[in-house]
C-alpha cells in the first residue's frame, strides 16, 4: 500500500526519518496491506490554522480520501497541533480511515517515531471498543489498556516514553501487545 505523505517547510529533515522509520516499523504487522511504501514527500506551503490560534487545526485530514486512493495518508508539520476539544495534540488520526496528522513541535524524534506509529494503529481501527483490551477510563476512545503496548493512551512525554519503550521493547511487533498486533494481521485494505 502507498503512503502519501504530506510536509511543510517547519518539519526538520531528522523528524522526517523518524516518520519514515515509523511507516516501515508499523508495516511488520501489517502483512494483509502487502507492506507500507513511503514514496515521496509532498511538500505544502502552509496549513490551515485552528481558528485564531497559531495552531495547526488537526481537522485537516478529515479531507483526505485514503482508502478510496488505496493509501494510507500522513501529514506532518513542525508546528504546533491543535482541536477544539484539547489544548495540543502530538498526533491524531481518523480510526479506521486511513488518515493521520502528526506534530514536531512537542517531541524528539523518538517521540514522533511512537506518536506515528500509534496513529498508523488508529488508522487502520485499533481499538475497538468491543476489544477486551480496550481502556474504558482512557480519556479519548480507541486506547488499549495494555501497559506496555504502543497504543495505550498517551497524554504527556512521560506516556511518550513508555510508548517509545514498547516498540524498543517489541519491535517486530512495533511495539504493539500481542492481541493488538493480531487486529493489525488481520487488517486487508486493498
Amino acid at each position: 500500500m502507498n503512503t502519501l505523505l504530506f510536509r511543510d517547510s517547519q518539519l526538520p529533515e531528522d523528524y522526517v526519518d523518524a516518520i519514515e522509520l515509523a511507516v516501515r516499523a508499523s508495516s511488520l504487522v501489517l502483512p494483509g496491506v502487502g507492506g507500507l511504501v513511503c514514496d515521496k514527500w509532498i511538500e505544502v506551503d502552509h496549513y490551515p490554522k485552528l481558528g485564531k490560534t497559531t495552531q495547526v487545526d488537526a481537522n485537516i485530514i478529515d479531507g483526505l480520501k485514503s482508502w478510496q486512493n488505496g493509501a494510507l495518508s500522513i501529514v506532518a508539520t513542525g508546528e504546533d497541533l491543535g482541536h477544539r476539544s484539547v489544548n495540543f495534540l502530538f498526533g491524531m488520526s481518523k480510526t479506521g480511515q486511513g488518515q493521520v496528522i502528526v506534530s514536531s513541535y512537542r517531541l524528539s524524534p523518538e517521540q514522533l517515531f511512537a506518536t506515528t506509529v500509534h496513529e498508523i494503529g488508529h488508522s487502520f481501527g485499533l481499538v475497538e471498543p468491543s476489544s477486551e483490551r480496550y481502556d474504558n477510563s482512557s480519556s479519548f476512545a480507541g486506547h488499549c489498556a495494555v501497559d506496555n503496548c504502543v497504543m495505550k493512551e498517551v497524554n504527556n512525554v512521560v506516556d511518550m516514553q513508555r510508548a517509545f519503550n514498547a516498540i524498543s521493547d517489541n519491535p517486530t511487533q512495533a511495539g504493539h501487545c500481542d492481541g493488538c498486533a493480531a487486529d493489525l494481521s488481520r487488517t486487508h485494505y486493498a
